[in-house]
């Protein structure tokens, strides 16, 4: 039987930890996130939003 993917979907207000730049414009930015720690793995990815006016969510790819 296939899960629904409805049973995986999760809405959280997160608090950014830390935001850190690198070379070539890449960043690490660490997120307190409990409920998403929780079932999120490595390769999945975080939809992220930070005015609700913009409906636009970005993909954020999930280190570790």
């Amino acid at each position: 039987m296939t899960k629904s993917h409805r049973e995986t979907i999760l809405v959280e207000d997160a608090e950014i930890v830390s935001h850190v730049a690198f070379a070539n414009e890449q960043f690490v930015m660490r997120v307190q996130a409990p409920g998403c720690a929780a079932r999120a793995l490595p390769g999945q990815f975080a939809h992220i939003t930070v005015d609700p006016q913009l409906p636009m969510r970005r993909p954020i790819s999930i280190m570790r």
